[in-house]
């Protein structure tokens, strides 16, 4: 399940119902969990760690038709130990959790595996 976070939702709110000014972030980063946050509150999961574990920038996106996805590929790091079982992916703004997904399979990393989403595979909508 992805969704965006309430966080978000009330900054797209106060911009469109109160006028509030859009921030534009300067860092879009992408995170790896082994618990998947909350949807909506983004508490509660657990991010990677171990050996060579960084969340990746990803500031370049493409938009069309209310679709919006990564523009180039996100690649992690190398893992020079294991980061356990991924099984959610989270995006950032600045340093606010602002969209969570489930991966689609589950991943159990190994030292040395690479781990990568292609250009357009992180797609989100807005409905």
């Amino acid at each position: 399940m992805a969704g965006f976070t309430t966080s978000l939702d009330a900054s797209v709110l106060n911009h469109f119902l109160k006028g509030t000014p859009w921030v534009q972030s300067t860092h879009i980063q992408v995170a790896l969990f082994t618990t998947a946050p909350d949807p909506k509150t983004g508490a509660g999961g657990v991010e990677a760690s171990g050996s060579g574990y960084a969340r990746v920038t990803a500031d370049a996106w493409t938009v069309a038709a209310a679709v919006g996805s990564n523009t180039n590929a996100v690649n992690f790091p190398t893992p020079l130990a294991s980061w356990g079982t991924l099984v959610a992916f989270g995006i950032y703004f600045d340093s606010t959790l602002a969209i969570v997904a489930n991966l689609t399979n589950s991943k159990i990393t190994n030292i040395g595996d690479s781990i990568s989403f292609p250009a357009g595979s992180l797609a989100f909508t807005m409905n």
